[in-house]
């Protein structure tokens, strides 16, 4: 059966488009792409001047084939641009995502990838206990919480311009 025959057969049934659940497929990637770019300090190594994949690559001792996928797929999420095979900031990552600025929300954003406890919360439900253990009032935490709100505070143009 050809691609053609499946998509009458689907059509004849009267599926529901699964317009929701591509969507929300599409998120689980881009998430861990995101994540991934985090946890690496990506933006940091490109403003570096580490701009191509293989100086990236080599500095770090990286698959040089899997540091390109996930800059480029970066540039995909709008979160770097390549042009003429190097990779630049956005103007968001220089603010946010450089862990030297007093703007920079990585740590905040890695630690919320955890607050369902990293795959706990249907076990929660099931089991009505309670072993999500993110708490974002513990002790470590309050330093980021702060941090994060303090950043928001900064009057962003101006200090873009200053840092640039």
């Amino acid at each position: 059966m050809g691609e053609k025959d499946i998509n009458s057969e689907i059509k004849k049934r009267k599926f529901p488009e699964p317009k929701i659940i591509d969507k929300l497929h599409e998120y689980i990637y881009k998430t861990g792409i995101f994540r991934a770019g985090l946890e690496l300090n990506i933006w940091d190594k490109v403003a570096k001047g580490w701009d191509t994949a293989e100086k990236i690559a080599a500095n770090e001792n990286w698959d040089p084939p899997g540091t390109r996928m996930l800059l480029d797929d970066l540039c995909s999420l709008k979160l770097l641009i390549k042009r003429n095979n190097r990779y630049h900031l956005v103007k968001e990552a220089k603010c946010f995502l450089l862990s030297d600025k007093p703007t920079y929300e990585g740590k905040f954003l890695i630690n919320e990838f955890h607050w369902e406890g990293d795959g706990l919360l249907a076990e929660t439900i099931r089991t009505e206990k309670r072993p999500i253990h993110y708490n974002a009032i513990k002790d470590e935490m309050i330093d980021v919480w702060i941090e994060m709100y303090v950043s928001r505070l900064t009057d962003v143009d101006n200090y873009l311009k200053i840092s640039s």
